[in-house]
Parts: structure tokens; C-alpha cells; sequence
């Protein structure tokens, strides 16, 4: 096996284990908001790392969900240090949008294409046949 596939796997496997337990093993509000903000910085290194290997409607995407994710959390942070059923939910916002992220990790090389919008005011694209540009 590739050594770089191992260590991209295990990173995986890590990443994936700390959100399971930022889920239900913090002992209290502000430990669990800490365990979100470094899956996010771990998230976003993972984003990072695939850029080059992404299109332009993939960076754009993920890195929007990354600043929903950060948004999330500061907006979480507010509500600290007694947390409440508000701040568990903002919190399990911000596990999903990172979850969705890392899976960029599971299946290297393979990222999921974001479809493009079309443009209503200009119907010829380049896929056009006959296109009369």
C-alpha cells in the first residue's frame, strides 16, 4: 500500500473518531466547542491539501462550507460557558458541514463535481453544438 494513502487513511479514521466523540463525550459545553474548532482546523488543512486537485465550483463550494462552519462556531462561542439546546444544535450544524468536508479525505483524487448553474440570459454554452458565437 501507497504510504501516502495510509497516512491520508489514518488521518481520516482520526478526523472521523474526533467528531464521533465531539458528539457525545465532551464533559462540558466549552470542551465540546473546542473539540468542534479544531475538527474545523483539521477540516480546513484537508481542504487545503485537495485545492490543487479541485475545480474552481469545488473550491468555491467547500470553502463556503467551511465559512458557515466557522460562522457557526463563533456564533456558538456566544453562548458559552452554559451552552443549552441552541448551542447543541448550532454545534451539530457545524459537525454535518465538516463532515462533508472531510469526506474530501475518503476518496483522494476523487472529488464530487458541484454542478453548474446555468445561465438563463446566455443559453449557448460550449457544449452547444452549432454554437453561433
Amino acid at each position: 500500500m501507497n504510504p501516502r494513502t495510509t497516512t491520508r487513511s489514518l488521518l481520516f479514521l482520526a478526523v472521523v473518531l474526533a467528531l464521533a466523540t465531539a458528539a457525545g463525550c465532551a464533559a462540558t459545553p466549552q470542551d465540546r466547542w473546542f473539540q468542534q474548532r479544531e475538527a474545523l482546523n483539521t477540516a480546513n488543512r484537508i481542504y487545503l491539501a485537495h485545492v490543487p486537485v479541485m475545480t474552481d465550483e469545488q473550491i468555491v463550494h467547500h470553502g463556503e462550507l467551511l465559512q458557515t462552519a466557522r460562522a457557526q462556531l463563533d456564533q456558538a462561542k456566544t453562548q458559552l460557558p452554559e451552552g443549552g439546546s441552541t448551542f447543541d444544535t448550532t454545534l451539530d450544524m457545524v459537525e454535518a458541514l465538516l463532515t462533508r468536508v472531510i469526506a474530501l479525505e475518503a476518496a483522494p483524487g476523487s472529488v464530487t463535481p458541484v454542478p453548474a448553474v446555468p445561465d438563463p440570459a446566455n443559453p449557448n454554452t460550449e457544449d452547444t453544438p452549432n454554437d453561433t458565437r
